[in-house]
């Protein structure tokens, strides 16, 4: 069970972990920070940024997950509590370790919604010192350039948009909209959005085009409302299995072949623990579409979305990638859903870490079943913290 108390601290009745951020005063007790592009920073840059380090918060880029989530739960809550933040050592640990494009526009576009100033973002970079001004309530706008995840341009967005914006802000995103080690757009309009409206978040997601690796130049409109506040949430009864959809998709030159043959794979998998031809047990519903009016590029993906009688949606996916048959990529996303079914949580290991951040900044109490803690939901929580 995860627990978080509003007003921006978060709470987690599990195991604890070292501190990922200390305030840094300067003097003796100084820390040198290491970067890869140290050598090229102009001189200007880095009088700037150490008269902005004196009064930041200190993030660890390194610890627990490790990567873009730290990146981006610190940007949002730096500009949402109008901390000046100082991250170094930035993914350290992967094979290319630094910013990645997206995160470089991520980060960006929290810089320029807050009229911030931002130092060493740039590809590669492995620190930043931000310190956000004040909120501008106005329309944006962010091409990756790449294929990179728009979801993960949302993670970072939403939240400020919601809270601070004084009136509706509209953000168009292009990248890559269905890609590898993120979550779909369809994950974010068929499941992120009826969880975070239990807050009483309202925001509207459009898919104006599909974009898949390696082009991308997919594009979203994301919409969001103003809230004042957010109410706590609890989801803590999952309930019996009621429904069980399976979408999948091809586009462009994959044949619609593809898509069917994923969904025959998954439903082997799922019937090996529900029994989809019993509708009084479960309503099953199966679908596959050619959407290449809607795509750019080639590119075919699976979804499938259990509902709970409680309401509770868990939820996988699976995208087709060169060299893996369709038959291995419906499986696969069909073990991923018998994972979270089996595993007894009210969301996904998907969603577990997304919720953490509205948890905390929530007025009083909320309170979330999930099943085994992801890496990213420890992070999400030492992070709210």
């Amino acid at each position: 069970m995860t627990k978080g108390k509003g007003k921006g601290k978060s709470e987690k009745v599990q195991e604890e972990t070292k501190p990922a951020t200390r305030h840094h005063h300067g003097g003796k007790g100084k820390e040198q920070h290491t970067s890869s592009s140290s050598s090229s920073s102009s001189v200007v840059d880095h009088q700037e940024s150490s008269k902005i380090e004196e009064k930041c918060m200190e993030i660890e880029g390194a610890i627990l997950e490790g990567g873009g989530q730290i990146l981006r739960n610190s940007f949002s809550m730096a500009g949402l509590l109008h901390i000046p933040i100082h991250i170094s050592n930035i993914r350290a640990g992967r094979d290319k370790p630094g910013l990645k494009a997206q995160h470089n526009k991520g980060i960006d576009l929290i810089k320029r919604m807050y009229n911030g100033r931002l130092i060493g973002a740039k590809v590669g970079s492995m620190e930043v010192t931000f310190a956000p001004g004040d909120f501008d309530t106005k329309n944006y706008s962010v091409d990756i350039e790449t294929a990179g995840a728009v979801c993960l341009i949302v993670q970072i967005a939403l939240p400020c948009a919601i809270l601070h914006a004084k009136s509706p802000v509209s953000i168009d995103i292009i990248g890559g909209t269905n890609a590898t080690a993120a979550p779909p757009i369809d994950y974010v309009i068929h499941v992120l959005k009826p969880y975070l409206h239990l807050f009483g978040i309202q925001f509207d997601v459009e898919l104006v085009k599909r974009g898949f690796f390696p082009r991308g130049q997919g594009h979203i409109k994301l919409t969001s409302s103003p809230c004042k506040s957010l109410s706590p949430i609890s989801i803590t009864k999952r309930g019996k299995i009621t429904n069980i959809n399976i979408r999948a998709f091809a586009s462009g030159r994959i044949p619609i072949t593809v898509a069917q043959r994923m969904i025959a794979s998954a439903k082997t998998q799922l019937s090996q623990i529900i029994d989809l031809t019993n509708e009084k047990e479960v309503i099953f519903h199966e679908e596959a579409v050619n959407e290449t009016y809607i795509s750019h590029g080639d590119g075919a993906m699976i979804q499938i979305l259990v509902k709970t009688q409680e309401g509770n949606l868990l939820c996988a996916s699976g995208l087709a990638e060169r060299g893996v048959t369709a038959e291995a990529v419906g499986e696969k996303a069909a073990l991923e859903a018998i994972k979270n079914i089996n595993g007894g949580g009210c969301v996904d290991e998907h969603m577990q870490d997304q919720l953490i951040i509205y948890m905390a900044l929530a007025k009083g109490e909320s309170k979330m079943k999930i099943g085994p803690m992801e890496m990213h939901t420890k992070t999400s929580i030492h992070f709210a913290e």
